[in-house]
């Protein structure tokens, strides 16, 4: 199917918004002694794979990772630079860019919007992200699993699950606005 220009200029659009909202996520957190953030970024990352196309998803995450890469405060706790997203946390980052083009992969063969499969899918993604950005700790910070697992798993886990559920809540009428931009 052919993009008009009236179409290519929503996907754009709705990119961009995206990605600004991701970043200003960033800033809605609480840091904790860990060093690790209590954010609102896996939710809007949750909503991003929910709403967009799979290359559009993927492209939001991009722009925002690209933008704290080059040194603008984006990540979570306002931090910023190749240093953060290559660091011991980093892992939580760069898994967004996968589930953001999973879950809007999975998302798009939902014909029926059931809220059960947003379900599944949120709360798959945010397992994902998590045991992603564990694993990733454990082996740049040259920790054991266990200790790894206790330090950025089991704390998140629960409040995290409760995002992927207020987003698959949500997640039919975000679908149905999307398809209607």
């Amino acid at each position: 199917m052919r993009q008009t220009r009236k179409s290519k200029t929503n996907s754009l659009v709705m990119t961009a918004m995206f990605a600004a909202i991701l970043c200003i996520s960033a800033y809605l957190s609480i840091t904790l002694p860990t060093g690790s953030h209590i954010s609102l970024i896996n939710l809007t990352v949750l909503f991003i794979g929910i709403s967009l196309p799979p290359f559009q998803a993927a492209a939001a995450i991009l722009i925002w990772m690209l933008l704290g890469i080059v040194g603008i405060p984006v990540f979570a706790g306002g931090m910023a630079g190749p240093g953060y997203l290559f660091g011991s946390l980093g892992g939580f980052s760069i898994s967004f860019f996968f589930v953001s083009w999973l879950l809007s992969f999975f998302c798009k063969l939902i014909t029926r919007h059931r809220r059960i499969f947003y379900y599944l899918l949120t709360i798959s993604a945010v397992i994902f992200i998590d045991l992603f950005g564990t694993v990733w700790y454990m082996l740049s910070a040259e920790t054991s699993l266990r200790a790894a697992m206790a330090v950025c798993f089991l704390p998140f886990i629960p409040l995290d699950i409760v995002k992927a559920l207020v987003a698959a809540h949500i997640a039919p009428q975000l679908r149905k606005i999307a398809e209607t931009v």
